[in-house]
């Protein structure tokens, strides 16, 4: 799988394009031809006309280059894009025909659905975009509109050719994908998978495949709108990436070229946390909504759990340093009382079980145990590596 990033190596834009053959148009014409229509609106030229002053070009700074990527406007301080466009960026630019926008800033990510929500440091005019509040049909038309290979504003059509794909990157199984044979290439990855008819957002152009044509994916709408209004109404903020004597770092390592192995470790555990607390939210959400609209309450408690477990795997697999085996055992044990909350919430939305729900609030009880000693482990091993301590409170 490709992800659509567009990196920039150390200062070098790397541009692959094979060739493909091209005619002329006939320059012959008959007497009895009738001139184009003027008065027809073609109804997908009237739908990028109106929307593509949303559409921003995100350029990134890395410790090893950078990358090229799309985002769009939710409102005009807001900027929705996938969380591998910033990963690790020291610096977010933004830009639209060639005219630079200012800076923004990462108020929310979660690698696992690679989704990430910009704050730009100046209100930005254009067109806000709005998601879709239905699924995708398969065959629908659909047009995605992004920057590939760094180009300027391109437009391509499409359709829906696959839903509710599951799909394995960088160890973590991506659910609810929407599959599509629109064109995309790196420098896509953000930008919005639009529906002709109505322009609302169907998804977030995501991954294509390395090995067959055709085929390709975005976040779809329902599982990046409820995440990107989380982070709207709470955000959470990423930390600072260390470059060794390229930029600046919250805590500074022991030797000023190399991050060490507690400085690697606690960041990873963050940008759980910070992704578990947005899901929290949804779960809260989710509770709440039972009563009064049971399946909308059955589709944010699926969405809640698959994302509980990519958690849960993505803390039993963290890279754990020596003498971190403590912290790291509180960790996964967190996350499993969490997984197990999630769980029978859902079985009490799905059943209507007063014994789930019992069984659900008396879990909570040890979940917050469980996450309290973590913190406290946590803070411990922050505070040796050299980073400022993290909420205790931390509602993840």
């Amino acid at each position: 799988m490709v992800r659509l990033g567009f990196a920039v190596v150390a200062g070098t834009l790397l541009v692959v394009v094979s060739g493909c053959g091209s005619t002329s148009a006939s320059k012959q014409a008959t007497a009895t031809t009738a001139p184009p229509s003027t008065t027809a609106a073609n109804p997908v030229e009237a739908l990028i006309s109106k929307t593509k002053s949303g559409i921003i070009r995100i350029t990134t700074a890395t410790c090893d280059g950078g990358e090229i990527g799309t985002g769009f406007l939710l409102s005009p301080r807001l900027v929705a894009t996938v969380e591998h466009v910033v990963d690790g960026a020291q610096q977010i630019k933004l830009s639209r025909n060639g005219k630079g926008l200012g800076s923004a800033t990462v108020i929310g990510a979660d690698p696992a659905r690679d989704l990430a929500l910009l704050r730009t440091k100046e209100p930005i005019t254009g067109y806000d975009f709005a998601f879709a509040d239905r699924s995708p049909a398969l065959g629908e038309d659909v047009v995605a509109l992004g920057f590939p290979l760094g180009l300027p504003l391109t437009v391509t059509k499409g359709s829906v050719s696959g839903l509710g794909r599951t799909i394995p990157i960088d160890n973590v199984n991506r659910r609810q994908l929407v599959q599509t044979d629109a064109a995309v290439n790196p420098g896509n990855s953000g930008g919005p998978l639009l529906a002709t008819d109505t322009g609302k957002v169907l998804g977030l152009v995501d991954l294509r495949t390395s090995g067959a044509n055709g085929i390709a994916f975005a976040v779809s709408a329902g599982v990046a709108s409820p995440l990107l209004k989380a982070w709207q109404v709470a955000p959470q903020p990423t930390e600072a990436v260390y470059c060794g004597d390229l930029g600046t770092n919250i805590g500074t390592p022991t030797t000023p070229s190399t991050v060490s192995d507690e400085v690697t470790y606690a960041r990873a555990v963050a940008h759980v946390l910070e992704n578990s607390a947005a899901v929290r939210k949804q779960l809260v959400a989710a509770v709440s909504e039972a009563s009064t609209n049971q399946a909308a309450a059955q589709q944010a408690l699926a969405l809640v759990v698959a994302a509980r477990r990519d958690e849960l795997d993505a803390a039993s697999n963290a890279a754990v340093p020596s003498g971190a085996e403590q912290t790291q055992a509180a960790f996964v044990r967190a996350f499993q009382l969490s997984l197990t909350s999630d769980l029978l919430y859902q079985r009490w939305i799905d059943a209507g079980s007063s014994a789930a729900l019992a069984r659900a609030q008396a879990n909570d009880q040890l979940a917050v145990a469980a996450k309290a000693r973590f913190m406290t482990l946590y803070d411990n091993l922050r505070s040796d590596a050299g980073l400022p301590p993290f909420p205790q409170d931390f509602p993840f």
